[in-house]
């Protein structure tokens, strides 16, 4: 997530975008104020900030994940959106909650990761809590946050349903599973609360774990429903500074895909 929330991607396997393995660089002793008490690895595609402790493997791990999610991005068309990225990333793995705290701040406590807007540059600081899960969970979780990282997202204040959305679906394309969950949490909205009636706002991403799986379902949807109907060039543009005029278009969009998806059933009664 850019600022805070409860990520709902699943757990899979990245299957594209790899990038060959390279020996691990050797850490350097220059912790960041920003990363106090980690030391920095950098590569051609970014920065790791870990503790000096963590394994040689396990930071060899992260190193070719950082990079097979770079390429993805480098190779993913996201127009005016990431013109300013730089085609690196940073990433921070705080060893301990107190240090998670000191960096993603109190409103990131419940977020699997953060990324957060620090001098105008953006850091992605991934919550211990869940650094041993799945290899694929790690995968897809490191490129939603990635998307907000190359496009400057948390460094500026657009829609969330845009910023989330655009995240989730590219993070999506490359992950079956968090695919399907996605669509799982899509139907049990339209099922339970039916179809909304705009936009998903703001305020939507807050709440229960379910509360927010949902909200990243209908902001991925609405994003995926913009760029069917835009394309790609034009949405990306959109999605880059927004206007009324589109947002208008967009939303009439994504309902009416919305009512497709969702007819209840007649009422039987007499």
């Amino acid at each position: 997530m850019r600022r805070s929330g409860l990520m709902m991607v699943a757990a899979s396997v990245l299957l594209t975008g790899c990038a060959p393995a390279s020996p691990v660089p050797s850490p350097t002793s220059d912790p960041t104020p920003a990363s106090a008490d980690l030391t920095a690895t950098t590569i051609p595609t970014g920065t790791l900030f870990a503790p000096a402790e963590l394994g040689t493997d396990e930071r060899q791990e992260w190193l070719d994940r950082l990079a097979r999610v770079a390429t993805i991005l480098e190779t993913t068309d996201l127009g005016a959106l990431d013109a300013d990225w730089d085609g690196r990333l940073t990433l921070e793995l705080p060893a301990d909650a107190a240090g998670y705290a000191a960096l993603a701040g109190s409103g990131g406590q419940q977020s699997a990761a953060v990324t957060r807007c620090s001098d105008g540059a953006s850091r992605i600081t991934l919550n211990p809590r869940v650094g041993s899960l799945e290899a694929g969970y790690l995968d897809t979780l490191l490129l939603h946050e990635a998307v907000h990282a190359a496009t400057g997202s948390a460094c500026t204040d657009r829609p969330l349903w845009i910023e989330e959305g655009l995240a989730e679906w590219l993070a999506i394309q490359h992950d079956p599973t968090a695919r399907g969950a996605n669509q799982e949490w899509l139907d049990h909205h339209l099922a339970t609360s039916g179809v909304p009636t705009g936009m998903p706002a703001d305020r939507q991403f807050e709440g229960t774990a379910a509360q927010l799986s949902e909200a990243y379902a209908l902001a991925t949807f609405a994003v995926t429903t913009t760029i069917e109907h835009l394309g790609t060039d034009a949405a990306m543009a959109y999605f880059a500074e927004p206007d009324a005029e589109t947002t208008g278009r967009s939303a009439a969009w994504y309902l009416a895909a919305l009512r497709a998806q969702y007819e209840p059933e007649a009422d039987s009664g007499g």
